[in-house]
């Protein structure tokens, strides 16, 4: 889901851009996409945010590995 608002008042833009809720808001513009900026709804409106580098995250899974060199090193005699 996306929104645009159109306004002067910059008080209005900021406050209204924060409490609605949709993945991309417009502000006195609409339907102009930007090279990395993620694009995707909320809710049930859209499954992540395509268009940028968080699009991959959802074809990768975390993993943290942790090797300690001093173990190593006095396991093999070092």
């Amino acid at each position: 889901m996306t929104a645009s608002i159109w306004t002067r008042d910059l008080v209005m833009k900021h406050r209204a851009a924060a409490r609605i809720e949709a993945g991309y808001v417009w502000i006195n513009d609409c339907s102009s996409h930007f090279i990395s900026a993620p694009f995707g709804g909320y809710k049930q409106s859209g499954l992540g945010r395509e268009e940028s580098k968080d699009d991959l995250y959802e074809f990768t899974q975390v993993k943290h590995v942790n090797v300690s060199i001093l173990q190593a090193q006095s396991v093999n005699g070092g």
